[in-house]
């Protein structure tokens, strides 16, 4: 047994399948790692937590969620519905005098749902979207999301 093995390393075509086994390992981890899950209402690994109007009488505690730049499919757990924004990392100021400093949306809420309801058309399974260099997630509430990067 060990002479064929010893043989068999000795052939061109041999070390071709270790490389292509090889190739498709490190493809797989490599895929697994463009899947970031994230969780509303916990800064887990992308999470940052910013303060609106701080010197206000309201200040507003806000979470957003940096992910690569790209474009995702973005999928929930959750079977109701689950609603997220696209917004600009930096805080901008609207000119009012007392609630002066806002979020930038880049989109109206996206809303999907991991349920059999589609809530009369005004949710889906997934969606894809483009979150750019200076761009990140602003999420409703606690429901799980899965960002699946596909470029």
């Amino acid at each position: 047994m060990k002479n064929k093995i010893a043989n068999w390393s000795k052939k061109w075509w041999f070390w071709v399948i270790i490389a292509v086994l090889l190739l498709g390992i490190i493809s797989s981890i490599a895929e697994g790692e463009s899947t970031y899950t994230i969780v509303g209402g916990e800064l887990g690994d992308y999470g940052k937590e910013i303060i609106l109007n701080s010197d206000s009488d309201l200040p507003t505690k806000k979470l957003l969620y940096k992910l690569p730049a790209g474009t995702y499919t973005v999928t929930t757990t959750f079977d109701k519905i689950a609603g997220f924004y696209v917004v600009k990392d930096k805080i901008v100021n609207n000119g009012e005098e007392k609630y002066p400093e806002e979020l930038n949306y880049m989109s109206e809420q996206y809303k999907i749902t991991a349920g059999l309801n589609d809530y009369g058309g005004t949710t889906t399974k997934s969606v894809d979207i483009e979150l750019k260099e200076d761009e990140s997630i602003l999420i409703n509430g606690t429901a799980t999301y899965i960002f699946k990067k596909i470029n």
